[in-house]
């Protein structure tokens, strides 16, 4: 299995005027790290609005923001010091967004667990050059390795 398999989803999608647009929603699992811990955060029925050009994207994506996957992400990222810098309180946050929570009715409670949420994103163009391919593009083409290379220059 490879790394970050867990976060690949498929979803059909147009784009029309160098937007891209997707027309069927899925669920968005993106990766979240701190220090010393690492979680995910998950949007439901997260729609994408990327405008694209050679060079880079940026755009939205909408969705219903998990708000057990989302809070605990935020209170690990940041933790209650930095959190209070802005005068927020983590615990009067949770209460809030439970309260406004607008979508996915627990089928015990028939509570929502997920609020009406969007992400700024915005990316840059890059290309990736798998290490067998630089190895060839480094020996010319020839087929000797890098590390080839390197030992043939001391390093």
């Amino acid at each position: 299995l490879m790394w970050g398999q867990a976060f690949v989803r498929k979803s059909k999608a147009k784009i029309v005027n160098g937007v891209l647009i997707t027309t069927q929603p899925a669920d968005f699992v993106w990766p979240n790290e701190n220090h010393t811990d690492a979680s995910t955060e998950v949007m439901r029925d997260a729609r994408f609005e990327l405008k694209l050009t050679p060079e880079k994207m940026d755009g939205v994506i909408g969705g219903y923001l998990d708000i057990e996957s989302g809070y605990r992400a935020m209170i690990k990222r940041y933790g209650s010091h930095q959190i209070s810098y802005g005068r927020l309180s983590a615990p009067s946050l949770y209460k809030v967004l439970r309260r406004l929570a607008d979508a996915y009715p627990d089928p015990e409670t028939g509570e929502n667990t997920a609020i009406s949420s969007a992400l700024k994103v915005k990316g840059v163009r890059v290309h990736l050059v798998h290490p067998d391919q630089k190895a060839k593009n480094v020996a010319g083409g020839d087929g000797v390795s890098h590390s080839d290379q390197l030992a043939e220059h001391g390093q």
